[in-house]
């Protein structure tokens, strides 16, 4: 992953916008794993008692991994995202709102895996932190989430969360939110009602 990002204050030095950018690329190749059982490093925390018999402190035992082991990846995720908040200071309130976009996230079909199609996945926010009274901050805010493969303009989800601090070294938190996944891992494809056909058992 290869990022870049900047913080810049915008306007009264003494109260100014407060403006954060970053953008960012980040690839996912595929990992090819054996399908049998694999021998790992020798470890000391598993041969911690072989040096009675073999002297050696670190341990010379190895150890294998079972499983139904691996076959080669065909997801080959590539993509970019960037993202953007400005916040300002408003008597007791701290306001921020910005945006997040993300490019080539997964599709809804086998073939999307391969061809990596590019989609554009697109969040938008709100929040305001409310310092109350002395001690007591509430935070209120809503985001909006858009993937462009898989249009749903209703994907709202608020957010609500209280910081009490009764002594100064005592701080008391809650929080609640909705949230909506992002199908960034191809895994779309098997669901019916984002356009995917579920699979078939033989």
């Amino acid at each position: 992953m290869l990022a870049f990002q900047d913080t810049a204050t915008i306007g009264n030095p003494s109260n100014p916008f407060v403006l954060h950018g970053y953008v960012q690329y980040r690839g996912e190749p595929s990992l090819l794993r054996a399908t049998n059982a694999e021998p790992s490093p020798v470890t000391t925390l598993f041969n911690m008692f072989s040096s009675l018999t073999t002297n050696r402190l670190s341990g010379d035992l190895g150890q294998a991994r079972f499983g139904a082991g691996f076959s080669s990846l065909l997801l080959k995720q590539q993509y970019v995202s960037a993202g953007g908040q400005l916040s300002k200071l408003v008597g007791a309130h701290d306001v921020k709102f910005g945006v997040y976009v993300l490019s080539r996230v997964g599709g809804p079909t086998p073939a999307d895996n391969l061809v990596r199609i590019r989609n554009f996945y697109n969040g938008l926010f709100v929040q305001d932190d409310w310092k109350i009274a002395k001690g007591l901050t509430l935070n209120a805010g809503l985001r909006w989430d858009y993937d462009s493969r898989f249009p749903n303009g209703g994907n709202y989800s608020p957010r609500l969360g209280v910081a009490w601090s009764p002594t100064q070294k005592t701080v008391v938190t809650a929080s609640w939110g909705m949230f909506y996944d992002k199908f960034r891992l191809g895994v779309a494809r098997d669901i019916p009602g984002l356009g995917g056909a579920p699979p078939v058992l033989s």
